[in-house]
């Protein structure tokens, strides 16, 4: 998948990610005969291209320039092998990480912008379906053992048949106390992918507990 496109003199650097969703560089030396843009022109213009017409009919004609512009840039991919096409232009889905900061909640819920009040934790979820929990005291294994076991048990009654739509999400979220969830949750879930999240992926979540050393 494409990330960015840039250009240093005679030289292009492409990234993307890869197919182990990496982000990776290419790069593309660019020939005399490369540097230029079109340029919409006369038809009596004697640089007109005999084949090449603008969208609206026009003629264009070569622009020697120092710098591709982005429609040069496109038509410039648009040329290269086709094995550098796939590795560059397919679906590649990046790494992701979920990050989740949870803090004291004192009067009310606290404002992001003011940050008022202590972080008590920060989950990161890694591609690998490892939950790491950063927090501020230590966790005993026997500890991490039971959370792992609570995590578990919320989690094996779910049916396989049963979350297919926003409204089996909503229900299912109400029957587990987080009846406050916002709706634009909700509607921004694929419902395609509830049942997955639920069924596949949160079972598969395995705790990891970290502190930092400097935490009394």
């Amino acid at each position: 998948m494409l990330l960015d496109i840039t250009q240093e003199d005679r030289q292009l650097f492409v990234s993307y990610f890869n197919l182990d969703g990496k982000t990776r560089f290419k790069t593309y030396d660019l020939k005399p005969d490369d540097m230029f843009n079109w340029e919409v022109c006369d038809d009596a213009d004697p640089n007109a291209d005999s084949k090449i017409k603008n969208w609206d009919g026009r003629s264009v004609k070569k622009a020697r320039s120092r710098f591709l512009n982005k429609y040069r840039i496109i038509e410039y991919m648009d040329q290269i092998s086709p094995s550098d096409r796939k590795l560059i232009f397919g679906y590649h889905f990046p790494r992701t990480y979920f990050v989740d900061i949870e803090v004291e909640v004192t009067d009310s819920f606290p404002e992001p912008s003011k940050a008022p009040n202590p972080v008590t934790t920060i989950c990161i979820v890694t591609p690998e379906k490892q939950c790491i929990v950063l927090a501020t005291k230590d966790l005993d294994n026997s500890t991490q053992t039971k959370i792992q076991k609570q995590i578990d048990e919320h989690f094996k009654n779910i049916d396989d048949d049963a979350l297919h739509t926003k409204t089996d999400l909503a229900n299912f979220l109400v029957k587990n106390g987080k009846s406050n969830v916002s709706q634009n949750l909700l509607e921004n879930f694929e419902e395609d992918k509830i049942k997955d999240v639920f069924t596949k992926e949160l079972p598969n979540l395995k705790l990891i507990n970290r502190r930092n050393k400097n935490d009394k």
